[in-house]
């Protein structure tokens, strides 16, 4: 389970690997909704835990810095099923 008590965004802060940033990513109800990804900020958010077997869209960037290193920026969830 998704810990989510923030109100419909998720907090990274607790992960282990996250320890040195705050990451709160929003996550959004996207189920039987036609998603108009130019107005993602207006969907419904969720603010319940996610079952481990729901489908989401998890939208991220990934940089790539020095020579090895690799960084990947969560902005936003939506759940789909």
């Amino acid at each position: 389970m998704w810990g989510n008590a923030e109100g419909g965004f998720l907090n990274l802060s607790n992960w282990s690997s996250c320890s040195s940033a705050l990451a709160i990513v929003p996550i959004y109800d996207g189920r039987g909704l036609n998603i108009r990804w130019n107005d993602i900020e207006n969907m419904p958010r969720i603010s319940q835990d996610l079952d481990l077997d729901a489908v989401v869209l998890v939208a991220h960037t990934t940089s790539v810095y020095g020579d090895t290193n690799v960084s990947l920026n969560v902005h936003f969830v939506v759940l789909l099923a």
